[in-house]
């Protein structure tokens, strides 16, 4: 498919903004791509419906039977805490008084649930003697039972969620409601935070208990307010390259053993990336030592990695028992095996990490899992793919990975958990493609369904936690990728798109509609765009992608600039920003 032909209209209306956003940032350095293959498939249809908007329960126009909050600029509501409050519980309280506050510019008192409800209407914040009697509150210990409940009862709103451990179920109600009122934060910058003034606030009928798809979420790079917002957290875990933390190169002159063996020598200076010899037993039982230290100091932990040093695939040991173990997938799993033995034995329910990553990424010859052993399994293949749809990558062997990959990346991963018989899956991901094709850096990239669609295929994998590597600096211009993941995690009620129309109505005002089609042909052209290639730390060229529906995304983006005389200040500037992303992305078109 060659490059579709350019619009006169198009060139006329952007190319000045072009010459200026290339004089400001400097020379653009464009990357060449071979052509585009003529065998693309069809994408979905540009023309379908918009989501399908569930009515939302809380309005700023009341009926009759509604509750109200607030109306007409006066406070209708009180809102009522334990006597013994935690602080969870207190914190929850006044962000919402907050917000109602900034909303209506109406402060709702905060009274204890020892005082009289009798006559008034009263929102819950957490396990009230009222909620309770209610029979609402009741949560199992943490680690069990994340999740929150929001229900019109009478006069009275319940806003109360589990709060033990590292949960923050009854803040996430608040923010429930908050969303519901029009309240939205897409990124820490006050410009993509929405709050809207409003006169009166009532709610009508609402019966909502919410749980997470998963028990932990998280996403490095994600302020921890904002990922708040976004329902982050649940189950405290580490994450990442554990060996190195818990053992590093100091042991090397007391236990050289412990150290790969390669060629020799086990000095691990020799290599920037080395490895440990994993099929020690004396290393396995001082790493369990150390990993017990960390369970004992921190009882909210349910899993601790001894993920393997980062790395390609030297420096791995070849000693007479790493070689009898199998490949080097097998040497990190007899690692794990040998430290969940040990651990289970005072922690039964907590579980040892590794991750399935580059040399470790395909499934072992030999080992089976043992049952406190979990496999963090990476995405290192179709960053951009609906990965349910099991398509392999189009290069066999990659040069970076050494990696042969014969089959897709949910059927490995089907293979690993087949053959090893592994109970506990979590994922790592990155949404921090740039590295090799830089240009992804500063042009857009959204996923809208695919996100959602991927999230489903993990929760039907058993998967427990998810984990995504981000780019936090580029939020304004990821925030419809950052955004979708992470209130997707939780949340399974909305899907991608669902939840990108919804930040556009919030957002953008009279041009959300256009804003939305604009990131609906983005997502769309990553989706289908990536069957040239696909690969986390080599993606492919801008040119493979967007070329493949570049006129629609244009013209989306045409009618938005249209529509920039009928917004507020706030919301032109914030099309006016997603204008210069796609102006770079055209740059290397």
């Amino acid at each position: 498919m060659g490059r579709k032909e350019k619009t006169v209209a198009f060139w006329l209306a952007l190319l000045l903004a072009v010459l200026c956003l290339l004089s400001a940032c400097g020379k653009v350095e464009v990357e060449k791509s071979e052509p585009v293959s003529e065998t693309v498939s069809e994408g979905p249809d540009s023309d379908r419906p918009l989501p399908q908007m569930a009515k939302k329960f809380v309005t700023d126009s009341p009926a009759e039977g509604d509750l109200l909050l607030v109306q007409n600029g006066v406070a209708a509501a009180k809102i009522v805490i334990p006597k013994e409050a935690t602080d969870k519980e207190v914190a929850a309280a006044y962000d919402l008084q907050n917000y109602v506050n900034r909303m209506t510019n109406v402060l709702l008192e905060i009274i204890t649930d020892d005082a009289d409800l009798s006559e008034g209407n009263f929102i819950l914040i957490g396990a009230t003697k009222q909620t309770l009697s209610l029979g609402e509150g009741n949560y199992p210990a943490y680690p069990e039972g994340e999740g929150f409940a929001l229900r019109r009862a009478g006069n009275y709103l319940i806003l109360c969620g589990n709060d033990t451990g590292s949960f923050r179920g009854t803040f996430n109600a608040v923010t429930r409601f908050l969303e519901e009122a029009g309240c939205g934060w897409f990124t820490n910058d006050p410009l993509w935070q929405v709050v809207p003034t409003l006169s009166s606030l009532a709610v009508g009928q609402v019966d909502m208990d919410q749980s997470p798809r998963f028990e932990s979420r998280s996403m490095s790079g994600i302020s921890y307010n904002l990922g708040l917002r976004w329902y982050l957290g649940g189950q405290q875990n580490t994450i990442g390259h554990g060996m190195s933390w818990l053992v590093g190169s100091g042991y090397y002159d007391l236990h050289p053993e412990w150290y790969a063996l390669v060629g020799d020598s086990r000095d691990p200076g020799r290599f920037e990336y080395w490895q440990f010899c994993y099929t020690d037993p004396d290393l396995a039982a001082f790493v369990a030592q150390k990993v017990m230290n960390n369970f004992d100091g921190n009882p909210n932990l349910t899993s601790y990695t001894v993920a393997a040093n980062d790395g390609w695939d030297e420096g791995w040991c070849e000693c007479e028992r790493c070689r009898a173990a199998g490949n080097q997938t097998d040497q990190l799993l007899v690692l794990a095996n040998n430290v969940a033995a040990i651990t289970s034995l005072k922690y039964p329910d907590r579980t040892i990490s590794i991750l399935a990553y580059h040399s470790t990424f395909l499934p072992p010859l030999k080992t089976k899992a043992h049952k406190n052993t979990e496999v963090m399994f990476c995405l290192e293949t179709s960053p951009m793919a609906d990965l349910a749809k099991g398509e392999l990558i189009h290069e066999c062997i990659h040069g970076l990975t050494k990696n042969v990959y014969t089959q897709s990346w949910k059927d490995s991963v089907q293979q690993y958990m087949d053959d090893t018989g592994l109970q506990t899956r979590s994922i790592w991901g990155w949404y921090c493609i740039a590295t090799g094709r830089g240009e992804w850096g500063r042009v857009p990239f959204v996923q809208g369904n695919v996100i959602t669609r991927n999230l489903d295929l993990f929760e039907e994998m058993g998967i427990k936690t998810v984990f995504y590597d981000c780019n936090g600096e580029l939020a304004d211009l990821r925030w419809p990728l950052f955004y979708a993941l992470g209130v997707g995690m939780w949340d399974d009620s909305r899907d991608g798109e669902t939840l990108l129309y919804d930040a556009c109505q919030k957002l953008y005002g009279a041009a959300a509609e256009e804003m939305f089609l604009y990131y609906r042909h983005l997502a769309d052209a990553a989706e289908y765009g990536e069957q040239f290639y696909g690969m986390t730390w080599v993606p492919p060229y801008v040119l493979d992608i967007y070329s493949v529906n570049e006129q629609e995304i244009d013209e989306a983006i045409l009618a938005a600039k249209d529509k920039l005389d009928l917004l507020t200040e706030e919301e032109r500037q914030r099309v006016e920003t997603q204008l210069k992303y796609w102006l770079y992305a055209k740059v290397n078109l």
